[in-house]
């Protein structure tokens, strides 16, 4: 097997702080709209100079945010694809 990517190799502090924020996020019950969400669009803003960014829960809700903004007359998709991509066109 070949390994596309090996996660970064944490020290004990380092995993107790996600410990820790995992734990403050889930026992929050707030998984899609929390101070953390907020955070990280912030810092994708920032490293991107982006006026916008908004997080998503998968990519095909962000496909499917970007075909309503965009609202384009036709689209073409190849043959061999994911079914939920064209599941989001009839939205």
């Amino acid at each position: 097997m070949i390994p596309f990517h090996r996660p970064y190799p944490l020290g004990l502090e380092e995993r107790a702080h996600i410990n820790h924020r995992m734990f403050k996020t889930l026992s929050s019950g707030m998984l899609s709209n929390d101070k953390y969400v907020r955070r990280l669009e912030n810092n994708i803003k920032y490293i991107y100079n982006a006026k916008y960014c908004i997080a998503t829960n998968s990519c095909t809700f962000g496909l499917m945010m970007c075909i309503k903004y965009l609202d384009p007359l036709s689209i073409q998709v190849p043959a061999f694809t994911w079914y939920s991509d064209l599941y989001l066109l009839k939205f």
